[in-house]
């Protein structure tokens, strides 16, 4: 399992109150974005990320979470510009927190900081004060919390519906590109989704619809992943354990695959029924 979801292991971070510091640099560039490698989210943004990078199903230690996979090598096309700006028209909300972090508690008591990361700018015009004079959190501070406290808030919807998939049959293993660091990762296989019964389909739309919106924006992000990382995913699903060969298995039958015939019964007898009515005006 990795823990790469819940922490960055490439750096190091603290509570917010023992860190000892009043501020942070405000991050405008991310040279070391692969050391990350993958994002948790907010169950308010996974549809638009899908449209600019690839979201996966990490299994953790704590259980199946989706993210969204940052690492450059996973990435068909370039999601840093040339002075690691980001360039998608939409940034992840964990990423723009950085450099603070929800802490093992995910909720927004919870929040951590990394020192290296808070102090790697010495512009001062970057420089963002967490409180102000009077003790209340400043604007600049209050909008990370805010973020925060969204992405730990959408946490156990989120997992909720990752294992809905899991237990669905429909993910398959994504490759490991990432050194060993990023081997649980798991996208949707395209096959087992269309092979889903409706009985069993209906079953996504727990919760509002969030595990079959999920799948969704899942399969759709399929196309930011480079072709390396889908080799391991690539035909799967017939060899999958649970996959169903019968779209129509443990599920509501249409009704023109129903097998029917004609009731020999008398009470369905049109003979009886003319015979039992020959005297009626």
């Amino acid at each position: 399992m990795t823990t790469a979801a819940s922490k960055p292991a490439a750096f190091r971070f603290v509570p917010v109150k023992e860190a000892g510091l009043s501020g942070w640099s405000r991050l405008e560039a991310f040279p070391w974005l692969d050391q990350v490698g993958v994002l948790p989210l907010a169950d308010t943004e996974f549809m638009a990320l899908s449209h600019f990078c690839p979201l996966a199903i990490e299994m953790h230690e704590q259980g199946p979470r989706p993210v969204a996979i940052v690492h450059a090598r996973f990435v068909c096309h370039r999601l840093l510009s040339e002075d690691f700006r980001w360039r998608p028209p939409y940034a992840p909300l964990a990423l723009r927190s950085l450099p603070f972090w929800n802490g093992a508690a995910m909720a927004a008591e919870a929040i951590e900081i990394c020192p290296d990361l808070a102090q790697a700018t010495a512009d001062p015009k970057s420089r963002q004060a967490m409180f102000g004079q009077k003790g209340k959190p400043t604007q600049s501070y209050a909008a990370i919390t805010s973020m925060l406290d969204r992405i730990a808030r959408s946490h156990g919807k989120l997992r909720n519906a990752a294992k809905v998939l899991l237990a669905a049959d429909l993910l398959a293993p994504l490759a490991d590109l990432g050194g060993g660091a990023l081997q649980a990762l798991h996208t949707i296989d395209p096959e087992a989704m269309s092979a889903l019964s409706p009985g069993r389909l209906m079953g996504l739309t727990a919760d509002s619809c969030c595990p079959l919106e999920l799948a969704t924006a899942i399969t759709f992000s399929r196309r930011w992943l480079a072709k390396d990382a889908l080799r391991s995913a690539d035909g799967q699903f017939p060899t999958m354990a649970g996959a169903r060969q019968r779209a129509q298995e443990h599920a509501v039958v249409e009704p023109l695959d129903q097998l029917f015939g004609l009731d020999d019964s008398p009470l369905f007898s049109f003979d009886d029924f003319l015979r039992n009515h020959a005297g009626a005006p």
